[in-house]
């Protein structure tokens, strides 16, 4: 997944406009808006790979996030690049943060 910075900016202020937090938590209406943006360019499959790993444990394998996301190795992959979910090398384990778990539920 590509995307020129400046059709990420755009894409970045379009969810801070639609954000319905106060005006006085501007860090995290712009974590929602950024997150936004990644999220929605991904396909319908990522993005719903991405909701059944926000209901797994903080960590998982990849034997489990293959399961999840129903055996498609690339998944993973895009994910992991895109920063939503990270691989740890040296435990062998995907993390997905409490933040971005979050974000998920709705």
């Amino acid at each position: 997944m590509k995307i020129k910075p400046v059709d990420f900016m755009s894409l970045f202020r379009k969810h801070c406009k639609d954000s319905l937090l106060e005006k006085s938590d501007v860090y995290e209406e712009s974590l929602q808006a950024a997150f936004k943006a990644i999220f929605y360019l991904f396909n319908e499959k990522d993005q719903k790979a991405l909701c059944k790993l926000s209901v797994s444990p903080c960590t998982f394998d990849s034997q489990t996030g293959s399961k999840i996301s129903e055996k498609n190795v690339d998944t993973l992959q895009i994910l992991s690049k895109s920063g939503l979910i990270k691989n740890d090398l040296l435990s062998k384990r995907y993390i997905i943060y409490s933040w971005i778990k979050e974000q998920l539920k709705d």
